[in-house]
């Protein structure tokens, strides 16, 4: 059996910094919020799996999702560049969320969703 060669995490937040809900990419099902949310960021709306960043905002319901943190490790636990890619901005937009905090080899990086491009 092979290993994964990354494993990618979210974790969406309220204001008091309480998690609200975490999910991971999966790449056996997609969800119509994703092609939608592709075709308003330009991109290709083929092969859409469903996102950790997605999955994460719509198991938060209808909690306000103030911040979002986002994880990406290599098979050995390494951290790795997980900024969200143009499809999960636009919906991070679109939710409302105002912090992005993604992992990058150099550590924890934070970015204003509304700064984003």
């Amino acid at each position: 059996m092979t290993r994964k060669r990354y494993e990618i995490v979210c974790t969406t937040y309220c204001k008091r910094g309480r998690p609200i809900a975490t999910r991971v990419n999966d790449y056996s099902k997609s969800h119509r919020i994703m092609k939608n949310m592709a075709i308003l960021a330009g991109e290709s709306c083929e092969k859409v799996w469903l996102h950790g960043e997605v999955a994460a905002l719509l198991a938060s319901k209808d909690r306000d999702v103030d911040s979002v943190l986002v994880q990406r490790y290599d098979a050995y636990g390494n951290q790795k560049l997980a900024r969200p890619c143009p499809t999960c901005r636009q919906a991070l937009k679109m939710w409302g969320v105002r912090v992005v905090r993604y992992t990058s080899e150099d550590g924890i990086q934070e970015e204003l969703v509304k700064d984003m491009k």
